[in-house]
């Protein structure tokens, strides 16, 4: 702190002392030029003698002070030293000439030029407390003493009174000098904390940054007061939207054009569930992008709260989860179909079964097909032949049936298809007729191995898949009793036959 306020007031003084020694130079030279050329009796008397010594001396220090102050501008404590001096030398100088002035005349008891003085360097220059105070009461002390005799009693007072306010000058001076360095300290220590916090901050947005660039995950950052919507640049790159978004909801009823229908009121619906709860919201959408693939998203969202509790800005991010999705969606098929023939396996059937019999406008046919005499082509030609069989077998049943009905291997050597067909037309008994009638041939190392089916048939009526299964089964084993490499449509004499 004493560093500062040297550095305070000796750049404070500087400016102050310098308009002071210019004008009390100009001062100086007017009373020489008034000394030499108005008075007729010039340095003759010893008057004008003691008063160009006066002229001379406040000249020559006046000089002084300005060759030491540009020599030493730099060096802040022999300035500092220079001004105190240039201080008690302008005390001294207005004391002297003041207390020659009432000697020459004592019925001139004019105190105004010591006076002045003291008022001059209180008002201009700034020095430490104890300084001044020595300094003032010192002077004033020497003063009233050479000058008791001619002063009266107000002259007196008077002159007590100007060295008190003098003192209070000065005093209030230092005070509010070192109030405003505490101030300003006090600023400096702020400011410093700050730009340590804004560095850190800079840092943790940096590493929040990076993180973004090496994920590829989408961050949200909505503000339902204000309607706005900031996100990552990943944003704008997959899906060629604006990162920043005012108006997001009015945005994505009316602007969000590339987005589907169902996609847009998608969004709606999550963001108008967002804003019902506090806590955080997960949840899973697909999304469009600029070359028309589709993407899954995973979305976690949560508002964020103030001091107070109240919510703010919501915060979440979209993170892709298209390959998780791809995945499950494979084990889900893979669990559902038969691993040689790439068919539906029986579990397959049954969830497609279960998606079609809802149809109050069609009627659901299953047909259970088995191969006639199948073990003799492993016995004969081997297992790779008979695998390569079931392949071929089931490339004829997708060329026979529509890509929409269930085509299914249950195991074995048998086979089940799932179909539909409208109310007002009859079962399509001749397309069952064509598969019985015409052999399957199948080339294999040179030989052609023909095949025929046998094929049990049931019509869905009200009934859960295991039923009509049964049904199916049974007028299979009724076919292969009665009517082998032909088929059979359940009826009640069917009843209890077959194995399923």
């Amino acid at each position: 702190m004493r560093a500062a306020y040297l550095k305070r007031t000796v750049a404070s003084n500087n400016r102050a002392i310098f308009i002071i020694v210019c004008a009390c130079l100009a001062a100086q030279l007017f009373n020489l030029f008034n000394l030499f050329v108005l008075s007729e009796v010039k340095l003759g008397s010893l008057n004008n003698r003691i008063y160009f010594s006066f002229y001379c001396t406040m000249i020559a220090a006046c000089a002084f002070y300005l060759l030491g102050s540009h020599v030493w501008k730099n060096d802040i404590r022999r300035v500092s030293a220079i001004q105190y001096a240039g201080f008690t030398f302008w005390i001294a100088w207005c004391c002297l000439l003041n207390c020659y002035d009432i000697y020459r005349t004592p019925t001139n008891t004019s105190t105004a030029i010591f006076v002045t003085g003291l008022f001059g360097t209180a008002v201009c220059i700034q020095i430490s407390p104890l300084y001044s105070w020595v300094s003032y009461i010192i002077a004033g002390g020497i003063f009233l003493l050479q000058t008791y005799p001619f002063l009266d009693f107000g002259d007196r007072w008077n002159l007590i009174v100007g060295v008190a306010f003098v003192l209070i000058v000065s005093e209030a001076q230092f005070f509010f000098t070192m109030r405003d360095l505490k101030n300003q300290q006090i600023i400096r220590s702020i400011n410093g904390q700050l730009m340590e916090e804004k560095e850190k901050l800079d840092v943790t947005f940096q590493k929040y940054n990076y993180v973004l660039e090496k994920t590829h995950n989408i961050i949200l950052d909505w503000e339902p007061e204000t309607d706005t919507a900031v996100f990552s640049k990943s944003w704008s790159e997959l899906f060629g939207f604006p990162s920043i978004i005012p108006d997001f909801t009015q945005w994505l009823s009316n602007e969000a054009e590339q987005l589907p229908q169902d996609e847009q009121r998608q969004l709606l619906d999550i963001l108008e569930a967002c804003m019902q709860t506090t806590s955080e919201v997960e949840t899973e959408f697909c999304l469009t992008d600029i070359h028309e693939e589709k993407h899954w998203y995973s979305l976690y969202f949560k508002f964020q709260k103030d001091s107070r509790g109240l919510r703010k800005s919501g915060l979440g991010y979209l993170k892709d989860i298209s390959q998780h999705k791809k995945e499950i969606f494979r084990l889900k098929s893979s669990a559902r179909t038969d691993a040689l023939t790439g068919l539906l396996n029986r579990s397959g059937l049954y969830e497609y079964m279960k998606e079609h019999i809802e149809d109050k406008d069609t009627t659901v046919v299953m047909m259970i097909l088995d191969i006639d005499n199948f073990k003799s082509i492993n016995d004969t030609y081997g297992h790779p032949c008979g695998d390569q069989a079931l392949i071929h077998i089931a490339q004829v049943l997708r060329k026979s049936f529509r890509t929409s009905d269930g085509i299914g291997r249950i195991g074995g050597d048998e086979f089940m298809v799932i179909f539909s067909f409208n109310h007002q037309n009859s079962l399509p008994e001749k397309k069952i007729q064509n598969l019985c009638s015409k052999p399957i041939s199948f080339i294999w190392e040179g030989h052609e191995i023909p095949m025929h089916f046998t094929i049990g048939v049931a019509v869905h009526e009200n009934e859960d898949f295991d039923s009509i299964y049964r049904k199916a089964d049974s007028a299979l084993y009724a076919a292969k009793l009665h009517n082998k490499g032909g088929y059979k449509i359940f009826t009640d004499d069917c009843e209890g036959l077959g194995h399923a």
